[in-house]
């Protein structure tokens, strides 16, 4: 007579799991962050840079140097005139809200750095805003000043995060089956 006794059982390396899915699921954010930048920046005209210096903290929060792309910050338009800096091609010094119009400037009206990504413990999040009231106008109406608008800057950019999320992005994240180990008792 024999009696045989067979348990399959599993064990999940929970510990290991969450730290691979934090360190994956943060790289992926970034790099989709990577492609809004990328895909929002070429639609925004170029005149002081100021519009585009909102993005300039996403840049940064990334690691990509945004103004190293062809044609990002042109400051041709920007130029001396009788001794004084940042002037623009029709001779004024152009401010906004108060504050001198150059890219560096624009930092102030979008989404500092250290809040660009969060992470609450169990929900990771990108968030970005900027609060240059033309750039929002330009951005979604067409008017006779910019003849070029709608930019559709930030819808671009939401897609082609999107985009790289679904396409690449979802699947570099670890597998779960990875950290499970079977165990069989006889």
């Amino acid at each position: 007579m024999k009696v045989t006794f067979v348990a399959t059982g599993f064990q999940f390396k929970k510990a290991e799991f969450s730290e691979a899915f934090k360190k994956a699921i943060q790289l992926e954010l970034r790099n989709g962050a990577k492609e809004f930048v990328k895909a929002a920046l070429i639609r925004v005209p170029v005149r002081t840079g100021f519009a585009r210096g909102t993005l300039l903290n996403l840049g940064d929060a990334i690691g990509y140097n945004a103004a190293s792309d062809k044609g990002s910050f042109s400051r041709k338009l920007v130029r001396k005139r009788s001794g004084v800096k940042n002037v623009s091609a029709n001779g004024a010094i152009e401010y906004y809200n108060g504050v001198l119009k150059t890219p560096e400037n624009a930092r102030q009206f979008s989404t500092q750095m250290n809040k660009v990504f969060t992470n609450n413990g169990r929900t990771f999040s990108f968030n970005y805003e900027q609060t240059v009231l033309y750039y929002e106008i330009n951005d979604v109406t067409s008017n006779r000043y910019t003849p070029s608008a709608p930019w559709r800057s930030f819808e671009f950019g939401s897609a082609a995060f999107i985009d790289y999320l679904e396409r690449v992005g979802l699947q570099r994240l670890p597998a779960i089956t990875e950290y499970i180990i079977k165990k069989r008792i006889t």
